[in-house]
């Protein structure tokens, strides 16, 4: 039998790399991830969250190769670690009337994995 890959978890550790300037990484993050900046902005102020989980080794890889390459302060670690809260509570909330659609989706996702691995969505 083969045994099971390890299973890992991508978290931002609340900062920005050394040498980033805080105000365009954040704004790049956003257009990566597809969120407010104000989501952004919660998961880069000092505290762990995790933005990816139970994904293979590569997969860990790609996500935290692209964070840094835009100044996110990130780690990859086993998936079976303590919880962590996987986003601020700003993201959870319920969307607003003339909120055309969800803040987490499938689809976003899907778009925000294609573009950590540079193909158009």
């Amino acid at each position: 039998m083969t045994e099971k890959a390890e299973r890992l978890r991508v978290v931002t550790t609340g900062g920005v790399l050394a040498g980033f300037d805080r105000a365009k990484v954040v704004v790049e993050f956003a257009k990566l991830a597809r969120q407010p900046e104000a989501v952004v902005e919660q998961l880069l102020a000092g505290a762990r969250h995790v933005v990816k989980r139970n994904v293979d080794h590569w997969t860990a890889t790609v996500y935290l190769q692209r964070f840094r390459e835009i100044g996110v302060a990130c780690a990859v670690e086993p998936d079976h670690l303590d919880p962590l809260e996987p986003l601020p509570a700003a993201a959870r909330t319920a969307p607003q009337k003339d909120d055309p659609q969800p803040q987490s989706s499938p689809g976003r996702l899907r778009v925000l994995w294609c573009r950590l691995r540079g193909m158009r969505s």
